[in-house]
Formats: C-alpha cells, sequence, structure tokens
C-alpha cells in the first residue's frame, strides 16, 4: 500500500485525480487529505466478499430491514477523506448519509473491511479511526486469511464516557451475531 502526499488534497482534488486515471488503474483512496493506493483484490477475497454480501442481503430482506447493503462503493467521510469498504449498509432512519448515484456521502450505519495480510494494518489503525471519526456506528474487519472461529473483529460505536473527546469503538462481544445493525445474524460456517 502506497501513501503519496504532496499536499492536502480535498474531494474535488481527489474526483480530478481520478479523471487522469486510466481505466486498468487501481482506484485509489483519499485518507486525510493523501492518495492511498491499495493492491487489487485476490480471487479469494472476491469470492469471501460474494458471500458474506449474499449472507448480509439474505438476512436485511429476511427480517425486512429498512436500508441498503453496498458493495466497494465510494463514501465520502469529509472533505478530506473517501474510502472504498468492501462492505457498507446505511439504513433508511439514517440522518446522516446520503445515497446518490455515484456514492455514499456520510456515515454508513455500517463498515465492513475484508483484510489481507497486507491491509490489516491500515484497516484496524488509519480506517478505524477514520470511520469513527465521521460517526459509523458498526465496523467489522474480517481476515479470511485467520483460522476458523478468529476472523471476526466486529466494534460498536460507544457514547459512553466524556462527551468532549472522541467516542470509542467497543469490542463486540460474540461478533457478528451481537451486532447492533443486524441482530442475531447467523454467519455461515465456511465464512466464521
Amino acid at each position: 500500500m502506497a501513501v503519496e502526499i504532496e499536499r492536502l488534497l480535498t474531494v474535488a482534488d481527489y474526483e480530478t485525480y481520478l479523471d487522469t486515471l486510466l481505466p486498468e488503474e487501481a482506484t485509489p483512496e483519499l485518507m486525510n487529505g493523501g492518495i492511498v493506493v491499495a493492491a487489487r483484490p485476490s480471487i479469494r477475497h472476491s469470492r469471501y466478499l460474494r458471500d458474506l454480501l449474499e449472507t448480509i442481503n439474505v438476512f436485511i430482506h429476511q427480517e425486512h430491514l429498512l436500508g441498503e447493503i453496498f458493495p466497494e462503493v465510494e463514501v465520502v467521510l469529509d472533505n478530506f477523506t473517501v474510502l472504498v469498504p468492501d462492505l457498507a449498509y446505511v439504513a433508511l432512519t439514517n440522518t446522516q448519509a446520503t445515497i446518490d448515484e455515484e456514492r455514499i456521502v456520510g456515515p454508513p450505519d455500517w463498515i465492513c473491511a475484508i483484510s489481507s495480510p497486507r491491509t490489516r494494518r491500515y484497516d484496524a489503525r488509519e480506517k478505524f479511526l477514520a470511520y469513527l471519526r465521521a460517526g459509523v456506528r458498526e465496523y467489522w474487519i474480517v481476515d479470511p486469511t485467520r483460522a476458523a472461529g478468529e476472523r471476526f473483529l466486529c466494534y460498536a460505536r460507544s457514547s459512553a464516557g466524556n462527551l468532549a473527546v472522541l467516542p470509542n469503538y467497543q469490542h463486540i462481544v460474540g461478533g457478528p451475531t451481537q451486532s447492533l445493525c443486524f441482530p442475531n445474524i447467523t454467519i455461515p460456517a465456511k465464512l466464521l
């Protein structure tokens, strides 16, 4: 993962930069005003993403949740940060995020990053803080390369403590089944 920062870029600068890229080039992200280019996903990653998306989408429909889930869509968190999470869910009741034809603007309710050894640190540090600062309610970091039973790290936004400082993400004990956004979801054994 390469980070190139010459000056702080805004969302407008980022959009201009994207227009200069060739179609076969990897789409970068904008993190705190700097361009971040990640490796393209592997087949393993893509299969896992497909299966997890299908599981959550079925749950959303079965439980009649009012909202939408999106794979790999741009999420504008602020004027200096545009990320492309593996999965993002926006509830209909979310008044901070809007969905337009191109992207989500504002914090989704739920974000999922499917990590790899190359992205693990970025997902767990920089993205973790960016989503927390923006107001994302729940963040899952899933690593399909880890042993079964150790793949999911799930966090929920906490409003406890001093409100003058940034709230924390608290670890969701019990993982996805204790999710605030998808309560009692059943994740297939092959994904756990």
